[in-house]
């Protein structure tokens, strides 16, 4: 028996008040901003840009989310505590998805993942995988 499962996210209010403590207990970020309203997050996940987004549940209880973005990108919430699941949550969605076909300057031929440059964590635990950086991203200051 697998103790481990994704669970397709779906627009109801147990979803939406998953995610939303999902967000409230999250350590890192790239483009979350804190102290968003329910209202507002419930537009994000009723609109959201994603090609598949899934909770990941241990012996079933939500312990993260992960999603997968139409250019090949993986968002994985998970925190230090959980990261032994890491490797297993990542088979499965290689197991079920395969990357979109590339498009030059647009879209990887591969999966990767955004990793906020402070989340020593996940980087540790990529490396561990022997996954490879292959980039650092900066944001420009308007």
């Amino acid at each position: 028996m697998n103790k481990l499962k994704l669970t397709r996210i779906n627009k109801s209010k147990e979803h939406k008040r998953e995610l939303f403590s999902l967000l409230d207990k999250r350590n890192f970020s790239i483009s979350h901003k804190r102290n968003i309203s329910f209202s507002q997050h419930s537009f994000f996940v009723d609109n959201h840009p994603y090609r598949a987004w899934f909770f990941i549940e241990y012996c079933n209880k939500i312990i993260g989310s992960v999603y997968i973005s139409k250019d090949n990108s993986l968002g994985i919430d998970l925190n230090k505590e959980n990261l032994a699941h890491l490797e297993a949550v990542l088979d499965i969605l290689y197991k079920k998805y395969k990357p979109l076909k590339p498009i030059p300057s647009m879209r990887s031929k591969e999966f990767f993942i955004n990793v906020s440059e402070k989340n020593s964590p996940l980087k540790s635990a990529l490396k561990n995988l022997k996954y490879v950086p292959i980039q650092t991203s900066y944001q420009l200051k308007t």
